[in-house]
């Protein structure tokens, strides 16, 4: 005998509907004056079988100093649904939930640097790279970053 189950969501469209979310984009500042102001760190990670080590400011630092995080470290609902788009010069993207970010929830290192084994980035992979420690994968180490956005997602 062949049972069957149906499941499904009971929701108000007009309630939802009758609170409009506006959603936001950010470009977060990549300047070197800006990104000079904020505490420095350095970080490790294996590239393609090599260890490098890199410096500059963490995501988590650039985003308290936007407000976007803050600065306490509480838990904030409001950056559950926020995530920064990372684009390269040749058009290549990667995203981060800002909740992956946050030391409250997810708290995933991640460095902005500028300099890497002691050497400021040439422009083969600066003048901004990620560098990701915990990724299993350096598919999210992107080099050459032109842009990273803060955004809402969707509804």
């Amino acid at each position: 005998m062949l049972g069957v189950l149906s499941v499904g969501v009971v929701s108000n469209p007009t309630a939802a509907a009758s609170v409009p979310k506006h959603a936001r984009s950010l470009d977060l500042p990549l300047d070197t004056e800006t990104l000079a102001a904020l505490p420095q760190s350095t970080m490790r990670a294996q590239i393609h079988g090599h260890t490098i080590e890199c410096s500059g400011v963490t995501l988590v630092d650039l985003l308290r100093h936007l407000k976007v995080l803050p600065v306490d470290g509480k838990p904030d609902a409001a950056v559950l649904d926020q995530y920064l788009l990372v684009q390269a010069r040749d058009g290549y993207r990667v995203v981060f939930a800002v909740a992956e970010l946050d030391p409250a929830t997810g708290d995933r290192p991640v460095l902005l640097a500028n300099q890497c084994q002691g050497k400021a980035l040439d422009d083969a992979e600066g003048p901004l790279r990620l560098l990701v420690p915990d990724d299993r994968r350096a598919a999210r180490s992107v080099r050459q970053i032109s842009r990273i956005q803060l955004l809402d997602a969707p509804d």
